[in-house]
């Protein structure tokens, strides 16, 4: 049903990516009972029937979809794990600007254990949970993280910020180091 759930959202936009506890059988339902008056109920077995209906057609519908645009079922999926990282990342941000950095990490955490999806972008998330390690002062895990931004995405942001670390950690050299990097970013 997940499957269907994923499809539902890319295709149609009748559930939100962001709905909690609403699956797709719900989502039928919504949509069957919208097609009734208001006040007239429902018998559970036309509703197995109008759900069984729907699924089929829906079935349908995805296969046509994807026969007439060329696009598999898997590049929905794909797509919709990119939408999912993105507001694990805006989420993360969000509790960040709060100050709530520990929650922030778990939502960055989140968005990276989906870069193996191939997410766009995922550099950002690295970078995002650095800054948080930052503010919690440890300083090791928010090298660790601008590192993985930089080789992802080398920009003069990211190595300013591993400098900074790296000062507070004590470790001048790299801080030197990644400054002069951060400026030669900036000129290229």
């Amino acid at each position: 049903m997940a499957f269907l759930q994923l499809i539902v959202r890319k295709i149609y936009g009748m559930i939100s990516p962001h709905d909690q506890g609403e699956d797709i059988m719900g989502a039928i339902i919504n949509i069957h009972n919208r097609k009734k008056n208001k006040d007239e109920k429902i018998a559970p077995e036309e509703r197995k029937r109008s759900v069984k209906k729907y699924i089929v057609m829906l079935i349908s519908v995805v296969t046509t979809f994807c026969t007439i645009t060329g696009i598999t079922v898997l590049t929905l999926i794909e797509k919709d794990w990119q939408d999912i990282a993105e507001q694990y990342n805006y989420r993360g941000t969000e509790l960040y600007n709060l100050e709530r950095y520990e929650e922030a990490i778990d939502f960055y955490d989140k968005a990276i254990a989906l870069e193996n999806k191939g997410i766009v972008g995922i550099e950002m998330c690295y970078y995002n949970r650095g800054r948080a390690y930052f503010k919690l002062a440890d300083y090791q895990k928010a090298v660790d993280n601008y590192t993985m931004a930089i080789k992802i995405s080398p920009e003069s942001k990211y190595y300013s910020d591993r400098a900074i670390a790296y000062e507070m950690m004590g470790d001048s050299a790299n801080a030197l180091l990644d400054n002069i990097k951060a400026l030669t970013a900036i000129t290229e």
